[in-house]
């Protein structure tokens, strides 16, 4: 397997720069190796965007050994926060209490402020009757004054609920890349089918897409497993992809 690669990213904001490992579809695998690479980094915050262990209510079982290494590893090393995603769908008692034990910050439909910075988590309603998420939520989290940092796991939730909405940056995984990557696009991904418009980079300058860590018996090609390195504040934007 190959290693982890990190892509970097600065977006502009009225706020001292402030650096953020953005860690997406963990899938409960790989702990050390994540810890291994966020700990160069030297972050100020890990933000977990979603299906950080494995437990879709649609199968049997339940996993989440490497996705506890994960944050008890981290932890002295950071801040964690964290938005449910479609295989957090289950948070057992014993895994909510070690996330409390550690400190992470648990971002279900909720906002905190971080050193100049709103960060707030659209949790996922992929098994939730309507399979809409908390609205509510996101046009209160949308009025907040100051720069707006929005995880949000579904990256196909953007263009039908948030672009619209004044949030700065939307940071999203859920796409895995695309799974298999040719001429810079991606060919499946839940919730946007084939040949899918976001999978992985910056677009319109507000939405933050990772092609995440998970990894399967159906290989990525052209598609490294990535961690995100984001710097908020000090410069201008990349470019959109």
């Amino acid at each position: 397997m190959k290693p982890i690669s990190v892509t970097a990213y600065t977006v502009a904001a009225p706020v001292a720069g402030i650096r953020f490992a953005v860690i997406a579809d963990l899938h409960n695998q790989n702990a050390r190796e994540v810890y291994a690479c966020v700990k160069e980094l030297k972050p100020d915050a890990c933000l977990f965007v979603g299906d950080l262990f494995e437990s879709p209510p649609r199968r049997r079982g339940f996993s989440y050994d490497e996705a506890a290494l994960c944050l008890e590893l981290l932890a002295p090393l950071s801040k964690l926060f964290w938005v449910p995603g479609n295989h957090d769908f289950t948070l057992p008692d014993d895994l909510a209490a070690a996330m409390d034990r550690l400190g992470v910050t648990r971002l279900d439909n909720r906002a905190v402020f971080f050193r100049g910075v709103w960060l707030g988590g659209l949790s996922s309603a992929q098994y939730l009757t309507k399979k809409e998420p908390d609205l509510a939520f996101l046009s209160s989290f949308s009025q907040k004054t100051g720069f707006k940092l929005l995880l949000s796991h579904h990256p196909e939730y953007y263009p039908k609920y948030i672009r619209q909405l004044p949030i700065d940056l939307t940071l999203s995984g859920h796409a895995h890349g695309g799974q298999w990557r040719f001429f810079g696009r991606g060919v499946y991904a839940p919730g946007q089918g084939l040949f899918p418009r976001y999978t992985k980079g910056l677009y319109e300058g507000r939405l933050l897409v990772s092609c995440g860590l998970k990894h399967s018996r159906i290989p990525r090609f052209f598609n490294p497993r990535e961690i995100l390195f984001l710097t908020v504040g000090e410069t201008e934007p990349r470019v959109s992809e």
